[in-house]
């Protein structure tokens, strides 16, 4: 599957209801803290002025600073939308084998745990196809089934009440990630780690074989590359 440089999407911070497909936001401030991206200040108003600094950093920002639209000078990327582009970026720079995600069909992100990331994740996606496929965001309610998702971002909070999901993605060509700590060392395929105020990731490249998905090497030159620790069932 061929990719499409620099996506484009906006954000927002909305709670969406449990257990639905996103639908357009109504507008709502929020505070939250700030983040920049791993290497550099923070993400900047206008992708044009990301330009000159992702090749200056050559860091996570060249595959995600471009995946939302231009921010008025006066705002900062929040977490949620930080988290939103890694995620929609990990469905662009991977490929799932046809058995799994045949030609025209939906491609389908789920969440569990934050309802602040899936809002954000519906907002980058909306209106966009990836290589012929249909983009949707999905809430799930801990407990529920993930048979459907393509990719399966657990938020650290859900972790422990989310054991029965992750199970249900065990062996699935299933592209799962999550920001708790030693996640992608566990068998999870990638990890959004925040280091001093810093979003960064890491790729469990054994684990993504294992699941027959491809990684573009784009991808890959950025992350922070682990192995499975011992005991990870495979």
């Amino acid at each position: 599957m061929s990719r499409r440089s620099r996506p484009h999407g906006t954000c927002s911070t909305r709670r969406t209801p449990s257990s639905s497909r996103w639908r357009s936001p109504r507008p709502r401030s929020r505070a939250a803290r700030t983040f920049s991206w791993s290497g550099g200040s923070e993400v900047s108003d206008s992708c044009r002025a990301s330009r000159g600094r992702i090749r200056r950093l050559a860091g996570i920002a060249a595959i995600a600073v471009c995946a939302f639209t231009s921010f008025a000078s006066a705002q900062i990327a929040t977490a949620a939308t930080l988290k939103a582009a890694f995620l929609y970026n990990f469905a662009k720079f991977s490929e799932w084998p046809a058995d799994v995600l045949a030609a025209g069909q939906r491609l389908e992100m789920c969440v569990v745990g934050d309802a602040a990331v899936a809002d954000a994740l519906g907002q980058t996606i909306k209106g966009r196809a990836m290589e012929g496929h249909e983009l949707t965001v999905t809430v799930l309610k801990v407990g529920e089934s993930p048979s459907a998702c393509h990719l399966l971002y657990v938020s650290a909070s859900e972790m422990k009440r989310s054991a029965a999901v992750l199970l249900g993605a065990r062996g699935a060509s299933m592209f799962t990630v999550s920001d708790a700590d030693g996640f992608a060392e566990s068998g999870g395929v990638a990890q959004l780690i925040v280091e001093n105020d810093r979003m960064r990731f890491a790729i469990n490249i054994a684990s993504a074989q294992r699941l027959r998905l491809n990684i573009s090497s784009k991808l890959l030159s950025l992350a922070k590359i682990v192995k499975d620790q011992n005991n990870v069932p495979h």
